[in-house]
């Protein structure tokens, strides 16, 4: 690699867009982590299996998994539903552990 080539290989500057997106990317891979976690422990409060809230919620049982897992984003609807069945609010399953009640 000759002096040049390295010249613009650090002189790249870096695109606002795409930091940007990297942010808001990484806050919601956090964000299902955590809906997913507390699903799973408002289940566990209820005593429940994951086909037994995923009946009350009309939804599949790999979807539950799923969001238990953190591997899925529920939509508003969806959230609300899940919220529902397990008799929480939808605020009470997005929050951080730190505004939690438990």
């Amino acid at each position: 690699m000759n002096g040049e080539q390295q010249a613009q290989q650090v002189a790249k500057p870096v695109d606002k867009n795409e930091a940007a997106w990297a942010r808001a990317t990484k806050q919601n891979e956090r964000e299902k982590k955590q809906v997913g976690a507390n699903v799973k422990h408002w289940r566990g409060e209820r005593g429940w299996t994951v086909r037994e809230l995923a009946d009350r919620a009309g939804m599949s049982i790999a979807y539950v998994f799923m969001v238990e897992g953190g591997q899925r984003e529920m939509s508003g609807k969806y959230l609300h539903r899940m919220a529902n069945a397990l008799r929480v609010s939808p605020a009470t399953l997005r929050a951080f552990p730190e505004k939690m009640p438990f």
